[in-house]
């Protein structure tokens, strides 16, 4: 993935991949986060394990530091008052970080957090889109593609590696996802929905 986000710029590059992509897998304190890049970080072992990863938690914990870079553009958020957790931006430029073929082992359903209904919410802006999903027939199809997602693993394998290949070509387009919200990324991920619904032969 070209690195034309700002997160991804010099030294912060591995430790904000690192951060966003342990998060992927629930919730996690600084300290958790810390171990997590120590396990996963491309430097050889420590001799020394505990004050490697002291080290790494004062990089990633201090004023304007990693965590609080990421939580100002909007990729991380604090879950309560010592946890933190990705936003669905987040989550979406994390995604790309995985191989394909390993996505399904860390995503599940839930932990998408997949709200249709925001999804209906970002296509206000586009008239024929927000009627057509808002009528009985609409809301039917969509509830479809809900109840297929979470009972159907090849199906929602299929849908996360869309999101990935979406997040990937807006990255590529040089797109500054770094200064867009969550809204603005689910209005790119509404706008795909169509056709992935057509993929999977909801849609005639």
């Amino acid at each position: 993935m070209a690195k034309t986000l700002g997160i991804f710029h010099g030294k912060k590059d591995e430790y904000n991949r690192l951060i966003l992509k342990g998060l992927v897998t629930g919730s996690k304190t600084t300290m958790q986060i810390a171990e997590y890049i120590y396990q996963n970080s491309k430097q050889p072992p420590s001799h020394n394990p505990i004050n490697e990863k002291r080290k790494i938690y004062s990089v990633i914990a201090r004023k304007s530091s990693r965590l609080n870079e990421l939580e100002e553009k909007g990729y991380i958020f604090r879950g309560n008052a010592l946890k933190w957790d990705l936003t669905t931006k987040g989550l979406c430029l994390a995604i790309t970080f995985f191989e394909t073929s390993e996505i399904i082992k860390y995503v599940n359903f839930d932990r998408f957090g997949i709200d249709i209904q925001k999804v209906v919410e970002s296509l206000k802006d586009n008239p024929l889109l927000a009627v057509a999903l808002k009528t009985k027939e609409g809301k039917k199809k969509l509830k479809e593609v809900s109840d297929k997602l979470q009972s159907d693993t090849l199906v929602f394998e299929m849908f996360l590696n869309r999101i990935k290949d979406l997040i990937n070509d807006i990255i590529k387009k040089g797109i500054d996802i770094d200064s867009m919200t969550d809204n603005d990324i689910m209005f790119y991920v509404a706008g795909k929905l169509s056709d992935f619904m057509k993929d999977i032969k909801f849609l005639s």
